[in-house]
């Protein structure tokens, strides 16, 4: 199972900051849930980058609020993509 990290990464940052997401759980809660299942956890850094500003723009104001996306862009003005972290969670059935 691939899950959204909601710790590590700028992407995290704007899941904790999103009352949308917090049905998703909020920082190790889907680890531990999963971990309680019998699952092993794999976290893995990776990024979203974007050729243009304008795509980048767009996934942001389809995943977040519309007041979050364009506090996070306008903080960061230059950039074309942002830190985002996923978990693998690997169950092995016994």
């Amino acid at each position: 199972m691939i899950d959204n990290d909601h710790v590590l990464g700028e992407f995290a940052a704007l899941l904790r900051s999103s009352a949308p997401a917090a049905g998703q759980g909020r920082d190790s809660y889907p680890s531990t849930w999963w971990r309680e299942k019998g699952a092993r956890t794999l976290a893995v850094m990776s990024g979203w980058m974007f050729h243009r500003r304008t795509d980048l723009e767009r996934v942001l104001h389809l995943e977040f609020p519309e007041e979050l996306a364009q506090q996070w862009l306008s903080s960061h003005p230059e950039r074309l993509g942002l830190s985002y972290g996923y978990l693998l969670h690997i169950w092995t059935k016994p």
